[in-house]
C-alpha cells in the first residue's frame, strides 16, 4: 500500500511539474484545456484556443458541442505577467486566466464561477491568410501533396518529398466560427479545398480535395501540441493522420482521419512564405 501511495504521489507531483515547468506567460500561451467548478450551472470541460493574432481573437469551446452558448468568440482585454484576461464581444463573459495557479475566474453577467486549467501550451505562430503555406508531417518531414494537375473531386491527399510545385501549397481561410478552411494551392482559381470524405466520422475516412463549399467537413481546428507543431482537428474531434503510423515515411502514403493518440504522424508544422516565392518564413 505504501508503494502504491508513493507512486500516486510521485505521478501527481510529476503532472503538476510538467504543467508548470513551461513557465508560460500571458503573451506566450495560445491553447488551454480546462474543467469548470461551477457553483451555478452544469460543470463541463473544454478548450480555449487562440485563432487569430491580428486582431487577437480566441474561442472557448466545450468538448460537448451541444453545450448551451458555446463555442463563443473572445478577444484579449489584457495580458500582464501570468494573467490573461479575455472578454466576449457583448462584454457579458469575462475570463481571467492565471498561469501561476492554473485557475480561471469566470464572470458571466454578474455570476461568478471557477475553472481549473489542466493543460496550457505556447504554440507556433498561426498561419497568415494571404500567404502560401506548406504542411509538413513531423514523423517524416514530408509535405502534404495533391496529385499534380488533377482537378477532380475525391482525389486523396498524401505525403511526398518537397517538389517546389504548387500542388504542395495551401492557403488558410479563417471561418466565422473559429475554424479554418484549407484551400489547395494549384487550384485557387477553381476553389478546391481539403475535405473530409462524406463527412465521415469513422477512423480511416480519406482526406481529399473537393469543391470549396465551407461545409462542416471542410472546417479544421489548429490545436498546438508544442511550440512547433499542430494537430489538425476535424469537425468531429478526430485528427489528420498519415496512414500507417510513425514508421510510414515513404512518398505516396495517404492522409486520412484517425482518433488522436499523440503520434508524430498526427503532428504537422506550417511553413509559410511570401506569394512571390521568396523569403521563406518558418513559423
Amino acid at each position: 500500500m505504501k508503494k502504491v501511495l508513493a507512486l500516486i504521489l510521485f505521478c501527481t507531483i510529476s503532472f503538476i511539474q510538467s504543467i508548470n515547468s513551461q513557465n508560460l506567460y500571458a503573451y506566450d500561451v495560445t491553447y488551454m484545456e480546462f474543467t469548470t467548478n461551477m457553483s451555478v450551472g452544469v460543470n463541463f470541460s473544454g478548450i480555449i484556443l487562440k485563432i487569430s493574432e491580428s486582431p487577437d481573437v480566441w474561442i472557448i469551446k466545450a468538448y460537448d458541442d451541444n453545450y448551451s452558448g458555446l463555442p463563443l468568440k473572445l478577444k484579449r482585454k489584457d495580458a500582464r505577467g501570468k494573467i490573461l484576461t479575455l472578454i466576449d464581444e457583448s462584454g457579458y463573459l469575462t475570463l481571467q486566466l492565471n498561469l501561476e495557479s492554473y485557475k480561471i475566474n469566470m464572470s458571466y453577467n454578474g455570476i461568478y464561477n471557477n475553472a481549473s486549467i489542466t493543460r496550457a501550451v505556447a504554440g507556433p505562430g498561426l498561419p497568415r491568410e494571404n500567404d502560401n503555406a506548406q504542411i509538413i508531417a513531423q514523423h517524416s518531414d514530408k509535405f502534404l501533396t495533391v496529385q499534380e494537375n488533377n482537378f477532380n473531386n475525391g482525389v486523396q491527399l498524401f505525403q511526398s518529398t518537397q517538389n517546389y510545385v504548387s500542388n504542395q501549397n495551401f492557403k488558410f481561410k479563417l471561418t466565422d466560427d473559429g475554424y479554418y478552411n484549407i484551400l489547395i494551392g494549384q487550384k485557387y482559381g477553381n476553389q478546391k479545398a481539403i475535405d473530409l470524405s462524406g463527412g465521415g466520422t469513422y477512423d480511416g475516412t480519406p482526406i481529399q480535395q473537393w469543391d470549396y463549399v465551407n461545409n462542416e467537413n471542410q472546417k479544421f481546428l489548429l490545436v498546438p501540441v508544442d511550440r512547433e507543431y499542430f494537430k489538425i482537428v476535424t469537425f468531429n474531434g478526430k485528427v489528420l493522420d498519415i496512414f500507417g503510423g510513425e514508421m510510414s515515411t515513404a512518398d505516396g502514403i495517404p492522409l486520412h482521419q484517425w482518433t488522436y493518440w499523440g503520434g508524430k504522424n498526427q503532428h504537422f508544422r506550417i511553413q509559410q512564405y511570401y506569394n512571390d516565392g521568396s523569403s521563406f518564413r518558418r513559423e
